[in-house]
Formats: C-alpha cells, sequence, structure tokens
C-alpha cells in the first residue's frame, strides 16, 4: 500500500512477488472481510423464554376420618412466584386386590383446588387440607396430585394411595362445662370397637361461633385414652365448641371415626 500524493492509498503488488505470494495475500484479505461481515450477527428465529418449573406437592398424605377421607400436602418453598396456581386431583378406584391402578390413570381430575378461591379447601400456613367422599369398602384409591400454572400448564404429581376401612363407631354423651378460663369435657365410651381393630383414644376438635367448621388437625397432641379433658387458658365469655373421634388402628393404618355430637360452653370468672 503506498501514498500517491492525491490524499489517496493504493494497493500496489509488487513484481517481484511470486505466484505463491500474491495467492496468500489475496486470501488473506477475502478471510479479513469475511471476519467484518460475520461480526454483524445473523437474524433467526425467537427463542422463547424458559418457562419456571413447577415443583410436585411436598408431603402429601391421606387420612381417614368416618366417612371420608382428608387429603393433605405442603406447598413447596418458591413455587407460588414461580407462577403456581392450584392443583388438579385425580383419582382412580382400585379393588384393594388390584396390582397395578397406575395403569389406568383418570383424564377428568375430581377435585380442583385454586389457590385464588379455595371452595372446599382449606389452607393453614402452607399446609393445604381437602376432604373426598363417596368411598366404598373393599375398594382402595389411588390420588395424584397435580400442580398447574395461570396458564392451565401441569407440572409433575406426587400420588398418594389409600384403602377404605370401616370406621370406629363415634364417643357418645359429650358434655362441656365453662369455669374461669377452662371447660371441662367429658364422654361416654364408644360402643365396642371392631375384632381386630386396636383402640388409641379420642381427638378433640375445638372451634369458637366465629369459625364455621372445625380445624382438620386436634387440640390434644396425643390420643386422650380415658373419658374426660380439661381445655385450660382460654379467654373468658367467649362460647367453644367441641366435638371428639375415636381413633384406632386397624390393618397397620390409623383411622378415625366421624365426629361426634357437638357440647359447648362459656368459660367465666368465677364470682
Amino acid at each position: 500500500m503506498v501514498f500517491t500524493g492525491d490524499g489517496k492509498w493504493e494497493i500496489v503488488f509488487i513484481r517481484s512477488f511470486s505466484s505463491r505470494s500474491l495467492f496468500f495475500l489475496k486470501g488473506l484479505l477475502v478471510f479479513s472481510c469475511l471476519l467484518v461481515f460475520s461480526a454483524c450477527g445473523k437474524k433467526g428465529p425467537v427463542r422463547p423464554l424458559e418457562q419456571p418449573t413447577m415443583m410436585p406437592p411436598d408431603n402429601l398424605s391421606i387420612s381417614q376420618q368416618g366417612e371420608h377421607f382428608l387429603l393433605s400436602w405442603t406447598v413447596p418453598e418458591g413455587s407460588e412466584p414461580a407462577g403456581l396456581q392450584g392443583w388438579r386431583i385425580y383419582r382412580t378406584p382400585f379393588r384393594i386386590e388390584e396390582e397395578c391402578p397406575e395403569c389406568r390413570e383418570e383424564p377428568i381430575p375430581r377435585l380442583i383446588v385454586d389457590l385464588d378461591y379455595l371452595r372446599h379447601a382449606r389452607r393453614l400456613g402452607d399446609r393445604i387440607f381437602i376432604p373426598d367422599g363417596e368411598l366404598g369398602l373393599g375398594w382402595a384409591y389411588l390420588y395424584r396430585v397435580v400442580p398447574f400454572d395461570r396458564s392451565g400448564r401441569e407440572g409433575p404429581a406426587e400420588s398418594a394411595r389409600r384403602p377404605f376401612l370401616p370406621p370406629p363407631p363415634r364417643p357418645q354423651q359429650v358434655a362441656a362445662e365453662g369455669s374461669d378460663r377452662i371447660v371441662r369435657l367429658s364422654w361416654e365410651e364408644a360402643a365396642p370397637l371392631q375384632p381386630d381393630s386396636e383402640f388409641l383414644g379420642y381427638r378433640i376438635l375445638r372451634r369458637t361461633e366465629e369459625e364455621d367448621r372445625f380445624p382438620p388437625f386436634p387440640l390434644n397432641d396425643k390420643p386422650v385414652s380415658g373419658t374426660s379433658f380439661e381445655d385450660l387458658g382460654l379467654e373468658n365469655d367467649i362460647r367453644y365448641i367441641y366435638a371428639l373421634r375415636t381413633i384406632v388402628t386397624r390393618e397397620g393404618l390409623t383411622v378415625e371415626s366421624g365426629l361426634s355430637e357437638t357440647a359447648d360452653a362459656v368459660p367465666r370468672e368465677l364470682q
């Protein structure tokens, strides 16, 4: 390359170069041009943003309460900011002796839990509770709980199964008496149990008039084996409503009775 004097530069190949040298210089120029144009990038189809991965429910469990099952699970941490909207619950009934209930999945969900409209479900902290009925003796039930996001897209499922067993009899003649910050409960023993059942005790549930239903978990941490109970540390002048369940083990599973009749009392300061 030389300066011509009129403000221009020209590439001048020296005659003494061999043909092999000229070929090399031409190739170098072509390669340089390719590098320049390739740096501009090239257009292509737009790749969609990756959608957040939904997680299956944690700690799925099924308990039997009388003629119903109670399904419960924990909302996975971080799933709601990622777009979780709720869960679809699929139920497959099968005979207890059937070997592969997973081989025939139900196409239509039996229950839907929407976080914006819980309806029959309840949420306590990060735990979801929902009952399910229409169960039959001799049958077991496979449940698949499938999360879905705001667009309706489903994520990975969690499954659990349980047989329906004859529930134990309910406690009878429940009575409540209020005193200063105390309610004393008493009841009669449940009717005789089935021969293959082992008695564990009674579970006590409590609510106030402002609450429309009992909580899914009992007031007492351990089953009460006797027929009386003192509920301590209450607020005076509030009406408390109680119900009980008999709890047994049968075929290696814990089974609860339906709710007993309710009893209520108002603790009051002693005069």
